[in-house]
């Protein structure tokens, strides 16, 4: 089994954060954390999901804006037409 030392965690979080930036960390360790729990119940048998309250949230996505007709177009003639219904 590897030990991982200080610096060598250090490390790996540091590339981390270079990654994800420092906004994102908190929402990426959260989902990590849920993965860790779920592989953790899956593997320990427990038929039922572990998510409470605080740990779930339903976000709806906003609704969809309304989508315009297309314009109206017009049909004009063209030059070459107008040369063949005048010859």
């Amino acid at each position: 089994m590897m030990n991982f030392s200080g610096p060598e965690i250090l490390l790996v979080l540091v590339i981390v954060l270079i990654i994800f930036g420092a906004g994102k960390l908190p929402q990426v360790f959260s989902s990590l954390g849920k993965g860790v729990r779920e592989f953790r119940d899956a593997a320990e048998g427990d038929p039922t999901p572990t998510t409470t309250a605080s740990t779930t949230s339903t976000t709806t996505p906003p609704p969809a804006a309304p989508v315009a007709p297309p314009p109206a177009t017009t049909t004009t003639a063209t030059s070459t037409e107008e040369a063949r219904r005048q010859g």
